[in-house]
């Protein structure tokens, strides 16, 4: 089987510099989306028939994906026609969509295909339901033949009727045959186009046999044409991933509220927070408790872990651990079990060890902290060099005890059971076990200072 998507329009009701298709639908694009499905109908080819801004799409194309170029927008007629002028022949039927139609399931695909195939339809339409079917071609069925009408062309009771075209066709027959039936095809309407749907019309004069699928999610057939469509598409796949999490034992305290990625995995007895983000090819273990307004991208989280008001992308976290308030974890994180991290802490390209804490505003970067160590509050790595360029690494052993308010100036290493007394700036490795570490300025005492300043200064100034 092959698959021909149409997807020359210019699609101005969008409003973007960029083709829809291209704009992020939950952490992939319209197009990544809508590719994805697909795929998982196992057909032999995907051709895109393009025309606006096709140099941008073409480049986001894969391996059994191609295209061909649409240099008129004649109608969805014509464009399917373009896109069969470079086919030979057709074995196993061609299924005919839209780009901007990410919302449709495969199992949705497969059913259309199925019963045009078994009821040896020569031509399969998607159809769905709508409360509000203003706008789409309305179905009419009398004595078992299916019709077509448009919104402008409809009659009031045409009008009334809730079974819309979805835009999506199988056609089970020879490749002549549909060119035929293409060719068949005026454009003698108000819009001076050749519609794909005046295709139902045709084949029904020849004697060939038509039949509908219906969805049984009308939200499927949703096309993004708008940014307000976009909104929609985004609430509907969360709310779908959603539901799907709910019933396999995760609780929402606002599932309006959240956004959850279609590849998000989250274990049972887990609770989701209000605001929440969970986006990308996130992992979260069971009996977790992201709580209220955290962001999380393309990281795992393992089995009992609380994360509190934060950011996390692209980082590991292990079992028992507890992030947050406030806390961001950015690209390289590798928190082992039972660590803490607490408010205002950042942390990036960086492995913490078991049973480690970091409690509050500290800044780690490029860094390697052991097992039961103690980050003092206000306490950062010195990462960067500013001469070279470069991002320099610092090394703490197991069981340190950092003070609070210090600088370790990186590179550096500190061994093993060292404790770093409060406002030290480190700038050379210590590698003796068990050593205390001083490195700050003695303190100074001017007795009366103050009062002799002041004394000093009024003097001068009467």
């Amino acid at each position: 089987m092959k698959i021909i998507v149409l997807a020359a329009g210019k699609s101005t009701r969008f409003k973007s510099r960029k083709h829809k298709a291209l704009h992020n639908l939950l952490g992939k694009t319209i197009l990544e989306r809508t590719l994805e499905t697909l795929w998982k109908l196992y057909p032999s080819q995907i051709q895109f028939v393009l025309g606006h801004q096709l140099e941008l799409l073409a480049q986001e194309l894969k391996q059994g994906e191609t295209f061909i170029e649409q240099t008129e927008q004649l109608g969805t007629a014509h464009a399917l026609q373009i896109g069969l002028s470079n086919l030979q022949s057709i074995t196993e039927g061609i299924l005919v969509t839209c780009i901007d139609t990410p919302l449709l399931r495969a199992e949705t695909l497969e059913n259309l295909i199925k019963q045009t195939q078994k009821s040896s339809a020569q031509i399969g339409l998607l159809t769905a339901e709508l409360d509000n079917p203003f706008g789409y071609g309305r179905i009419e069925t009398i004595n078992n033949q299916i019709k077509i009408i448009e919104e402008k062309d409809a009659s009031t009771a045409q009008k009334a009727i809730k079974q819309v075209n979805a835009g999506v066709y199988f056609f089970n027959m020879p490749l002549a045959q549909i060119q035929a039936g293409l060719k068949a095809i005026s454009n003698k309407n108000s819009q001076k186009e050749y519609y794909l749907t005046d295709m139902i019309e045709w084949a029904l004069s020849q004697n060939l046999k038509v039949v509908s699928e219906k969805c049984s999610d009308s939200e499927e057939i949703l096309g993004i044409n708008s940014r307000l469509d976009l909104e929609k598409a985004i609430q509907a796949l969360s709310q779908r991933k959603i539901k799907q999490l709910q019933a396999e034992g995760v609780s929402f305290l606002n599932s309006n509220s959240c956004l959850i990625a279609p590849e998000a995995q989250i274990g049972m007895d887990s609770i989701i927070g209000l605001n929440c983000q969970i986006l990308g090819s996130t992992t979260i273990g069971e009996n977790c408790q992201i709580h209220n307004n955290c962001f999380i991208q393309d990281s795992s989280i393992g089995d009992d872990t609380q994360i509190r008001y934060s950011q996390i992308v692209e980082s590991h976290i292990g079992k028992a651990c507890l992030v947050g308030p406030f806390a961001n974890l950015r690209p390289n994180t590798q928190l082992a079990d039972n660590v803490i991290v607490g408010d205002f802490v950042e942390i990036k390209n960086s492995q913490v060890a078991g049973n480690s804490k970091i409690p509050h505003l500290s800044y780690i970067g490029d860094a390697s902290i052991g097992e039961q160590v103690n980050i003092g509050a206000g306490t950062i790595t010195a990462n960067y060099d500013a001469i070279l360029g470069i991002k320099n690494k610092t090394q703490i052993g197991n069981n340190v005890k950092v003070g609070s308010n210090c600088v370790l100036v990186a590179p550096i290493e500190i061994a093993d059971n060292c404790f770093v007394a409060a406002g030290s700036t480190i700038t050379e490795s210590v590698k003796t076990k068990d050593s205390l570490i001083i490195a700050r300025q003695k303190q100074i005492v001017k007795e009366n200072w103050v009062k002799e300043k002041s004394l000093k200064n009024f003097e001068l100034n009467r």
